[in-house]
């Protein structure tokens, strides 16, 4: 292949990669007006699908990385009725210690990033990465057995090395 088709194979896939990302956020969607289909052909499959009420449901969409989930509300009537990035500070606020529920977490939140079980503890942990400006956080929803959160962590990600940090270590 030559140098001016390989450039021309980079270029598109860097167009490719930035429409995918202007797309993710469903930017692109006007509540009261886009359909379920057009969610699907902006957003892709949603990563989970939950009934509302009323025949309502929310489709789920989150990144491989974590660090945002985005909500697609959708009517019973199959259009959308808004688009929210779950976690939030506002969000994650209105989850309470002893009080919310495992189903009222997936609700709010979504699929979590990863899942640890403490089984001498009788603990399930759902971790969320997320992003605030410039710097990268970590979510930590504790659960007893019977279902109900008992901790609620949200901390700074020290874990997380951005690329250009890794590239300096090598």
């Amino acid at each position: 292949m030559t140098v001016a088709g390989r450039r021309r194979r980079v270029v598109a896939l860097a167009v490719v990669l930035l429409v995918g990302c202007a797309a993710y956020d469903g930017s692109g969607l006007t509540p009261g007006k886009s359909t379920a289909a057009d969610v699907e052909s902006l957003m892709g499959q949603a990563d989970e699908k939950q009934a509302a009420a009323g025949g309502s449901s929310v489709w789920f969409y989150t990144r491989p990385s974590g660090g945002n989930t985005y909500a697609v509300r959708l009517g019973p009537d199959g259009i959308v009725r808004g688009v929210d990035d779950r976690l939030t500070e506002e969000y994650i606020a209105t989850l309470e210690a002893g009080v919310s529920r495992r189903e009222d977490v997936r609700a709010l939140l979504g699929p979590p990033y990863f899942v640890s079980h403490f089984e001498r503890q009788q603990r399930e942990v759902w971790e969320y990465k997320r992003f605030e400006i410039g710097e990268r956080k970590v979510l930590l929803v504790q659960f007893s057995d019977d279902g109900l959160v008992r901790e609620i962590v949200n901390a700074v990600d020290y874990d997380y090395v951005p690329a250009s940090a890794s590239d300096a270590k090598d």
